[in-house]
């Protein structure tokens, strides 16, 4: 390094050492101030698909939703939600949700990998983590995603078919 690089560096490093002993505040003021207090878990039905919703709550009166991807009745999911993913993130900060979702992952790899009610489970209890990070920072999570800076709507899809191609009856709703 030459005299010149060195100057240059200095110049930019040593105003920032003034910030070193609160480098804690502007990383994550919250980081582990919020824990885990319930996961509940209901079917909804909208027409004739029923889906798992499931709602994290936490010590600091906030919570999250998610919904899972179903089966035929729903029970598959919420039954992982709540006797595998609930025991693993109960009391946990869900600022970790990286730690909080490979927990659940290798905890259910014995249910399909990464496939099937497990997948499914998760990807609920996921969901309501981001929402619930989202009301602790107080950020809309696509913003969070590193998305949204010169976008304030989102373009929507959906598709939907019926449950039987073959009956008459299921596919009038259509």
């Amino acid at each position: 390094m030459n005299r010149r690089n060195f100057i240059r560096n200095a110049a930019v490093t040593v105003p920032m050492m003034a910030f070193l002993p609160n480098f804690e505040l502007f990383a994550n003021p919250v980081k582990g101030k919020v824990k885990i207090t319930d996961v509940q878990c209901v079917l909804t039905r909208i027409g004739m698909r029923i889906s798992p919703l499931v709602k994290i709550s936490t010590d600091a009166g906030l919570f999250g939703i998610g919904e899972c991807h179903h089966d035929s009745n729903g029970y598959g999911a919420k039954d992982v939600v709540l006797n595998v993913c609930k025991p693993i993130i109960m009391g946990k900060d869900p600022l970790d949700l990286d730690y909080l979702v490979f927990k659940m992952s290798t905890r259910t790899s014995y249910f399909g990998g990464n496939h099937g009610i497990a997948t499914h489970a998760i990807t609920g209890v996921e969901m309501a983590l981001w929402d619930l990070i989202g009301k602790i920072t107080e950020q809309p999570v696509h913003k969070i995603f590193g998305g949204g800076s010169h976008v304030s709507e989102v373009r929507a899809y959906a598709s939907a078919r019926p449950r039987n191609m073959l009956d008459m009856d299921s596919c009038k709703e259509f």
